[in-house]
């Protein structure tokens, strides 16, 4: 008799867990998953909506920013970080629209993000140490060009090649016949010769900063 209550109990209370689970967590699970599909689409529709053309961004990289560049673009990649935050490659291009659009400190804090996030790509360090050259804080310059010149090129290129992200630029980039790989062996060349003028301020702190403007080392995106 009392295995019989026992059992009867059990499956009393296996019912109602049962009914539980049917009447209020799998309705609620579904609810869940239907608001986050709606949320993806939702954003998915404001970046439509705002993305700008990819052939204008690659256009002023190409000509050095002489064609100017659209606040459009600083609007899309904020909308960009803030939808996708672990994606180093939306901070990195968000720092870049911010330097060119005149907003330094905000470049900065962006390309730190991405660092963060991605410390293997080579243009963010990069990008970090031209800045802090420009602004005559050579010892933090030194420390970002070194540590961009200790990556490795193939990482760099695996995070272009493999990203959603700048895959919507390399598309276009493609009407330019821009070279990729080509641009990364220059930027680690202008890396290095950054570097060099950046020891020479920090081992003869006395001297007026050098004049590089001519040289044409700027930040880019890849």
């Amino acid at each position: 008799m009392k295995k019989f209550l026992t059992r009867f109990v059990l499956i009393v209370i296996l019912g109602s867990l049962g009914i539980f689970l049917f009447v209020c967590v799998f309705p609620a699970t579904f609810l869940l998953q239907e608001r986050h599909k709606s949320q993806a689409k939702a954003k998915a529709v404001t970046l439509n909506l705002i993305k700008p053309s990819f052939e204008d961004f690659v256009a002023y990289r190409i000509d050095h920013g002489q064609s100017g560049i659209s606040r459009n673009y600083p609007q899309y990649y904020e909308k960009l970080a803030e939808y996708m935050p672990q994606k180093a490659e939306a901070h990195a291009l968000l720092g870049f629209c911010y330097y060119h659009t005149g907003k330094r400190e905000e470049a900065k804090a962006a390309f730190i993000r991405a660092i963060q996030l991605n410390p293997d790509f080579f243009w963010t360090p990069f990008n970090l140490g031209v800045i802090y050259f420009y602004q005559d804080r050579y010892q933090e310059a030194d420390v970002m060009l070194r540590r961009a010149l200790a990556l490795k090129p193939e990482a760099t290129l695996k995070t272009i090649f493999s990203s959603k992200i700048y895959g919507e630029i390399i598309r276009s980039a493609k009407n330019f016949d821009y070279a990729v790989e080509e641009n990364l062996k220059a930027g680690y060349r202008d890396a290095y010769r950054l570097l060099l003028l950046t020891s020479d301020q920090l081992n003869k702190s006395h001297r007026a900063p050098p004049d590089v403007s001519r040289q044409q080392i700027l930040i880019q995106f890849f």
